[in-house]
């Protein structure tokens, strides 16, 4: 039995731009967490842009671009989540003006592009409308991961898997924040 967990905000976070950073795909924040291949083809970057963008591209809106200080955000974030077992949001005064979606699940159960497919996955109970009324559930919440994906104002991202626990985390940052009240998503 593979677990699921999924959650979506959209709150600020500093942006550090750093061109040279390493990929983040897999690390292992210490002894607790064990090292592993990613569960994806070779490029899971290539992948987990390419799945974002192909939805954005349903409603006309530009690609996301690949940001590496976002990227490394990512990664430092997802490496305290799995080092200290937790799920949940960085702190408000850590991300700045970024958006910010989790994953967590059963470690070697999804790969890189099965968990954006969760996120994506939302759609079916998401309405066009202005933030925070779009979501069929009348809650923005199950619709949160989707809409940070497809709005309209953000246009990069940079995000980072890490495995620890039994658990492997995605955590995705996004430039600027979507998910903003009385704002249309697209």
């Amino acid at each position: 039995m593979a677990v699921l967990i999924v959650s979506s905000i959209a709150q600020a976070a500093p942006l550090e731009s750093d061109a040279n950073a390493e990929l983040p795909w897999l690390s292992a924040p210490s002894n607790i967490c064990s090292i592993a291949k990613p569960p994806a083809p070779p490029d899971a970057t290539t992948s987990l842009l390419a799945l974002q963008n192909q939805e954005r591209a349903r409603f006309g809106e530009e690609p996301l671009v690949w940001d590496e200080g976002l990227a490394k955000a990512a990664r430092d974030w997802a490496k305290i989540l799995a080092t200290e077992g937790m799920f949940e949001h960085s702190p408000p005064w850590l991300r700045g003006n970024t958006g910010e979606n989790l994953f967590m699940g059963t470690a070697g159960a999804f790969t890189p592009a099965g968990m954006v497919n969760e996120f994506l996955a939302e759609r079916k109970d998401f309405t066009p409308g202005t933030f925070p009324n779009v979501s069929r559930t009348g809650q923005w919440h199950a619709v949160g991961h989707y809409t940070q994906i497809i709005w309209r104002g953000t246009r990069k991202v940079g995000c980072a898997i890490t495995r620890g626990g039994g658990y492997d985390y995605l955590v995705c940052r996004y430039w600027p924040a979507g998910n903003v009240s009385g704002e249309q998503v697209y």
